[in-house]
């Protein structure tokens, strides 16, 4: 009865707190600060973080490693996916790794060129005188 006493509020417990409590775009602007490759791991944790970690806003700005013809072949079904929120491109390849199968490396090239809304591409890692050299370039 102590507790009822004045403007005193009878003990009570706060809310929980759960993931879902918290909104959309608190849970986006908290995967924005992580780098692409967290951002992919948290994508697996339930669909909603896959829907978050995808979307527009977080696709502006986009750094892909392509070290073998298994990750061009993944990054050009992710571009064909979402190409048109990508602006800022950048392709880290190996070229080494792509003397059996160059056809991977110019499809995914291919499909980052035509990227909608792409405002910037780089590609790194390009040796002189491998063949895809003469193709692949830096432009703003």
């Amino acid at each position: 009865m102590a507790a009822l006493q004045g403007n005193a509020q009878p003990d009570v417990e706060p809310e929980a707190v759960t993931i879902d409590s918290v909104p959309d775009a608190v849970l986006s602007r908290a995967l924005g600060l992580l780098t692409q490759r967290e951002r992919r791991c948290a994508a697996l944790v339930c669909k909603r973080f896959a829907a978050l970690a995808c979307s527009p806003e977080l696709l502006q700005a986009v750094e892909a490693d392509v070290i073998d013809s298994s990750d061009a072949h993944s990054l050009t079904a992710w571009l064909t996916r979402h190409r048109q929120h990508v602006r800022r491109l950048h392709i880290g390849i190996d070229p080494e790794a792509f003397k059996e199968d160059e056809p991977a490396a110019v499809a995914c090239l291919a499909v980052a060129g035509t990227a909608g809304s792409l405002a910037a591409l780089e590609v790194q890692g390009c040796i002189p005188g491998w063949p895809l050299c003469d193709r692949c370039s830096t432009f703003s």
